[in-house]
């Protein structure tokens, strides 16, 4: 059974000061800049930072870190997987996965039906025999979420497992874990820089900014109605959500509909109607109105602007939709063409070829 995990931390270098408690069983994405201190507050939760006094890292009733106390790495249950595969490279696929089970002193029969679990769950056993050289990238990342899995860890600490992957290969992945970390089984935090990541498989969300976290709680709120600047900007990308339907469109509950492209990141290679969905969307894609144009565009949505602010020789505009935050990017011509002010209602066409629709953890 999963417990909490309870985090305070004190770092100078790099800076780091953290208090917050990650939810038992549940997916934490840990978001920020570069050098917001994410893979520090990692190392210290795995104990491969200590951290300055007065750090203390719990996990239910057991204290990991706290004064005159340092439990070592390998006696926290803790695997942490890497965008670097880093299989042992003597070691076929199957003794990789079954590194962890053997040396937790299961019987040879309690490490092989292990390892033939996991094998199967990450869609590799067809590769037992082979070592890591013979792997392609992705192939190699299954083979480290079995690893990982199969050490049957209390905390899962996912460092952008995905970020050295082709787009593809990373959706596929991105099914395969969502499947996995369905159990509920341990306490995930996985640092993150893709907003289709955070949504798709953490049920909670934490911004770091300079060591400090600046926002936190439930992923769809905090991504689809920000409150911090780098929230905000993640990836550059609008994201709306709701429910599935007709099996590209993404409805919110005030009837507010986006159509796009589903993306191959569900089980199955879809997504069932009725399921929680997203649809992620560049600002560039989103043309401002403000009377519904001539034709029949396949996204429509009526919005209110919140603000307009710089970015660069363009204008981002901010409109609130149903209580969903959408921006468009658009020229300074067309705000003074338009006299886009905050108040003013206006009508946002979005192009369909440019929106793709994944599929959100559920809460």
């Amino acid at each position: 059974m999963s417990a909490d995990l309870d985090v305070v931390i004190e770092q100078a270098v790099p800076p780091l000061r953290i208090e917050h408690r990650f939810g038992a069983g549940r997916t934490t994405a840990v978001v920020g800049p570069n050098g917001a201190g994410k893979s520090t507050m990692l190392r210290v939760i795995a104990g491969l930072v200590r951290g300055d006094e007065p750090t203390r890292i719990t996990l239910g009733d057991q204290v990991f870190r706290d004064r005159g106390v340092f439990v070592p790495p390998h006696r926290r249950g803790v695997v942490q997987l890497l965008q670097d595969a880093r299989l042992f490279p003597h070691l076929t696929v199957a003794d990789n996965v079954a590194f962890a089970p053997a040396a937790q002193g299961l019987s040879r029969a309690q490490v092989r039906e292990r390892v033939s679990r996991w094998l199967e769950a990450a869609e590799v056993a067809d590769l037992a025999d082979r070592r890591p050289g013979e792997l392609s990238g992705g192939q190699a990342q299954r083979v480290a979420i079995a690893r990982a899995m199969a050490a049957q860890p209390r905390i899962l600490l996912l460092d952008e497992p995905f970020r050295a992957l082709d787009v593809d290969v990373a959706s596929r992945l991105r099914a395969l874990m969502r499947e996995l970390l369905a159990d509920h089984g341990r306490t995930t935090i996985m640092v993150t820089h893709d907003p289709v990541d955070a949504l798709g498989l953490a049920e909670d969300i934490v911004v770091l900014d300079r060591g400090r976290i600046v926002e936190s709680g439930s992923t769809r709120e905090v991504l689809t109605n920000p409150g911090s600047r780098f929230t905000a900007s993640l990836a550059g990308l609008n994201l709306f959500v709701g429910t599935l339907v007709d099996a590209n469109c993404v409805v919110d509950d005030r009837g507010n509909r986006v159509v796009g492209t589903v993306a191959d990141d569900a089980p199955g290679g879809g997504i069932p109607d009725g399921e929680p969905a997203a649809a992620t969307f560049s600002p560039r894609a989103v043309a401002v109105y403000l009377h519904e144009p001539h034709g029949s565009p396949r996204t429509m949505l009526r919005a209110t602007v919140r603000d307009v602010v710089p970015r660069g020789d363009h204008a981002v505009v901010h409109t609130d939709v149903g209580g969903q935050t959408v921006a468009a990017e658009v020229t300074w011509a067309a705000v003074a063409d338009l006299a886009l002010v905050p108040g003013l209602g206006v009508v946002l066409v979005i192009k369909a070829s440019e929106v793709r629709v994944s599929a959100v953890a559920r809460r």
